[in-house]
C-alpha cells in the first residue's frame, strides 16, 4: 500500500533507489537485534557499500525535475 502512495508523489528514477536501500537495512537491523548476529568488518563494509550503490542513483538534477521531492 505505502508502494502504491509513494509512487503517486515521486518518479521510479527516486522511488527505485529508496526501495532498494531501505530492504538491506531493515534486514540487516533485524538480523543485528533480533537474531543477535555479529558481523565482520569485511562484511559491515559491503553492507554499506550495497546500500550506498543505489543512493548515488538520485542526482542534484531530480531535485529540479521533482515537484515535490521532500514529501
Amino acid at each position: 500500500m505505502t508502494r502504491v502512495e509513494s509512487m503517486r508523489n515521486i518518479d521510479s528514477v527516486i522511488f527505485f533507489p529508496l526501495y532498494k536501500t531501505f530492504g538491506p537495512i531493515m534486514v540487516t537491523g533485524i538480523s543485528l537485534f533480533i537474531f543477535q548476529e555479529t558481523l565482520s568488518t569485511n562484511e559491515v563494509l559491503g553492507i554499506i557499500v550495497g546500500i550506498m550503490v543505489p543512493l548515488m542513483l538520485i542526482t542534484k538534477t531530480e531535485n529540479r525535475i521533482q515537484k515535490n521531492l521532500l514529501r
